[in-house]
């Protein structure tokens, strides 16, 4: 009986990750969309896309770590959203022809990292 129930709790410890990593996929998706047609309408100087680009991923991060990681490890689970979310960036950016710039997935996860934890620490603290 003790296996099933360990057998589920890592299920569900998984799924959490899952729909953290694909909530800040799916919103960094939807966030970079808006800021194309933005940039687009009011022709934006394309310095500024790239820090506003890493903004709006970072936001993106923030916010399925703060909805989608419950329960123990909030740490472990929020460092394994970002990396899954970096690694499912990444895949897209390649399958849609942009080259692979390691230096470029190096900040990218590194900011995912950073503002999961941070966000992992706040939820910790308003826990307690």
């Amino acid at each position: 009986m003790e296996n099933v129930k360990s057998s589920n709790s890592a299920s569900g410890f998984w799924l959490g990750v899952l729909k953290g990593a694909l909530t800040a996929f799916i919103l960094s998706a939807i966030f970079v969309l808006v800021l194309a047609l933005i940039a687009k309408m009011f022709a934006l100087p394309t310095d500024v896309l790239p820090i506003v680009n890493q903004v709006l991923k970072a936001v993106a991060v923030i916010v399925a770590v703060a909805l989608n990681v419950k329960g123990e490890k909030l740490f472990f689970k929020a460092l394994l959203v970002a990396t899954v979310y970096s690694l499912l960036s990444l895949l897209l950016f390649v399958i849609l022809g942009g080259g692979f710039s390691f230096a470029q997935f190096a900040t990218d996860w590194a900011i995912a990292l950073a503002v999961s934890v941070i966000t992992a620490v706040i939820k910790s603290r308003r826990r307690a």
